[in-house]
């Protein structure tokens, strides 16, 4: 094959008339040896001499180009296409929509429907979802709803994923009510939920508090044949976590090894979290010690639970050395991890050591954030050093990260304790 695929590129560099079939053919096994970089010259040598691949190969091409990241070339694929006059088919069309969606490029993903349209290519009930899914990923659940108005103006109707879809988005953006008139809807239109949609509801539930209609929904699915994965039970587990109530998600957890279900490292962490919200760390640190048993091992969110329990009990020693074993054992605290113990210095009013991790961030390439700016802000003011504070708003400044109200909250607050009343109401 490898013979083919030279003597095609000769052939279409001198301007030989050449078999389609053999071109389609040689394209196809390049693709499927991942060899995309002489899949596009080749296709670009066919597109100089006009000659036209099949439609399963371009899409091929364009879902394996978008695989691999390379959503620049397969979006030339789509460009030159058009440009050459080239009809373009709907699940070419998908595949680029579908690639540019789950990597967040929906502006792309927008302009490729615009093309379907001009060109008068088949707009399908999977275009519209891959646009929904994308706009509901992206936070953009407004643009979802008017996709899905606009299938149905077109005659065509939504389906499970498309109701799926809008479902997450709402919960994603806390509006449990409104998922659940769409919940209702989509039964009513004679879908019955899947264990997708079970758990998007049940974490919705969970994450607006309302853990007993999270706990009708799990006993509910059950009823339906349906058997509850691990997003399922994890998610549970983290609402009744979140409650204070880590009895009940332990016997959670143990109602998952006993039906054989999957845990996770979230199964664990969540717990866990819940264990050390209530002050009870070294708990957690021996929960945490019966993942080996499930194969699991700590990773850096784990850490980071225990290190801001240890650290909001005032334990900064043990916060300290939790912190240098992750790192011994090639975890790499992140964000989060430098924030709680930047945070729990402060409290402790070792404000020296706090600014030392500040550096250390920089030095690492780890972005600090304004919840970390706000600690050390927090810090200062609370140590009555009014002008380090100011320092530290105006490092949030040439960092590119925007004071919040928190931030100024906290200033405004240290200068009134301080005695500045002129200069924390020049602030406010």
């Amino acid at each position: 094959m490898e013979e083919a695929e030279c003597l095609l590129e000769e052939m279409l560099s001198k301007g030989v008339m050449i078999n389609v079939w053999a071109l389609n053919s040689v394209m196809v096994w390049l693709c499927s040896k991942l060899r995309l970089d002489s899949a596009v010259q080749l296709f670009h040598k066919a597109m100089l001499r006009d000659v036209r691949l099949s439609d399963a190969v371009l899409t091929s091409l364009v879902g394996r180009l978008c695989r691999g990241g390379r959503h620049l070339d397969a979006m030339g694929i789509w460009s030159k296409m058009l440009d050459k006059g080239f009809s373009v088919n709907t699940m070419t069309a998908n595949a680029l929509i579908n690639g540019l969606c789950k990597s967040g490029k929906m502006d792309e993903a927008v302009r490729v429907l615009k093309d379907m349209i001009r060109r008068g290519v088949t707009l399908d009930v999977i275009t519209y979802n891959t646009l929904i899914s994308g706009c509901c990923r992206d936070g953009k659940v407004e643009q979802g709803f008017r996709l899905r108005d606009d299938m149905v103006k077109k005659g065509l109707k939504p389906d499970i994923f498309t109701y799926n879809s809008l479902i997450q988005g709402l919960c994603g953006l806390g509006k449990i009510e409104e998922a659940v008139g769409l919940w209702n809807e989509c039964k009513t239109a004679g879908f019955m939920p899947d264990i997708f949609m079970y758990g998007t509801i049940i974490d919705g539930f969970c994450k607006a508090k309302r853990i007993g209609e999270a706990r009708r929904c799990f006993e509910e699915l059950a009823l339906q044949g349906l058997k509850p994965n691990e997003v399922v039970y994890n998610a549970l587990i983290g609402g009744y976590s979140d409650d204070g109530n880590t009895d009940e998600a332990i016997r959670l957890r143990d109602e998952m090894k006993s039906k054989g279900v999957r845990r996770t490292i979230v199964t664990y962490s969540s717990i866990a979290h819940g264990l050390c919200s209530v002050g009870q760390v070294h708990e957690a640190r021996i929960f945490l010690d019966e993942m080996r048993e499930d194969g699991l091992d700590m990773n850096v969110v784990c850490y980071t639970i225990l290190i801001d329990g240890y650290c909001k009990l005032g334990q900064m020693e043990t916060a300290k050395n939790l912190f240098q074993e992750m790192r011994d054992r090639g975890i790499a605290p992140n964000t989060i991890t430098y924030t709680v113990m930047i945070n729990g210095y402060c409290k402790a009013g070792d404000l020296n050591l706090a600014v030392k991790l500040l550096e250390e961030m920089k030095e690492k390439n780890i972005v600090p954030d304004a919840v970390t700016f706000n600690a050390l802000t927090a810090g200062f003011c609370k140590a009555g050093k009014m002008e380090e504070a100011f320092k530290i708003g105006e490092q949030m400044y040439w960092r590119g990260v925007a004071m919040d109200e928190v931030t100024y909250t906290t200033l405004v607050d240290g200068m009134s304790s301080s005695g500045s009343f002129k200069e924390a109401n020049s602030v406010s």
